[in-house]
């Protein structure tokens, strides 16, 4: 059944790869068991990895081995590619972006709009962007088990498919314009103004 299969993307574009300690995210299952990278959630639905992006070379080294172990399981592209990226996106069920800092980011806001909840750490922009259990997912703490945490949230949703599409049209619908940042920003000083009594 189609509905079983959750495909997930990694966001690992340039720094984010740097940030991010993505190996650790995996390390337990993959000490367990080298040629096992699908991720057994709940309902037995597996979620196939894919990452595109370039960085620190034990990143590239660790995705790329495990993804030549797990063809039919996980994907890797080393290096950048705007229309690819994209093409994941809109492919994805799930988006990940596990960040340990993000000022602001714009894949989050992307995969809303394709239809991908995300599931990232609650920093900077991306506290900002994303709704938790709104739009997509949060975890606090930068550790893998606050992530698998928030990953198995997403998965628990993704089950329920009347919710999980409510999701995602929430996050399709997200305003994220230059129109609604400028009447956020015209109101704090309206109300700077108020405050101070000046006209």
């Amino acid at each position: 059944d189609e509905h079983e299969r959750v495909s997930v993307e990694w966001n690992a574009t340039g720094r984010d790869v740097e940030s991010v300690s993505l190996p650790e995210m995996f390390e337990a299952q993959v000490r367990r068991s080298p040629d096992a990278v699908a991720v057994e959630g709940p309902g037995s639905t597996s979620m196939k990895p894919g990452l595109l992006g370039t960085g620190e070379p034990r990143f590239v080294e660790f995705f790329t081995h495990a993804a030549a172990l797990n063809p039919d399981k996980a994907a890797v592209s080393i290096g950048f590619d705007e229309k690819l990226a994209h093409r994941i996106e809109a492919g994805a069920d799930i988006f990940l972006m596990p960040s340990l800092y993000e000022p602001c980011g714009l894949t989050q806001m992307r995969s809303q709009r394709y239809g991908a909840p995300p599931i990232v750490r609650c920093v900077g922009g991306l506290r900002d962007t994303v709704e938790d259990g709104v739009t997509g997912f949060w975890f606090d703490a930068y550790t893998p088990e606050a992530f698998a945490e928030a990953a198995f949230r997403a998965l628990d949703c993704f089950a329920d498919q009347p919710r999980w599409r409510a999701m995602m049209r929430h996050g399709m619908a997200a305003d994220f314009s230059w129109e609604r940042s400028v009447a956020t920003y015209l109101d704090v000083y309206r109300r700077a103004l108020a405050r101070s009594g000046a006209r």
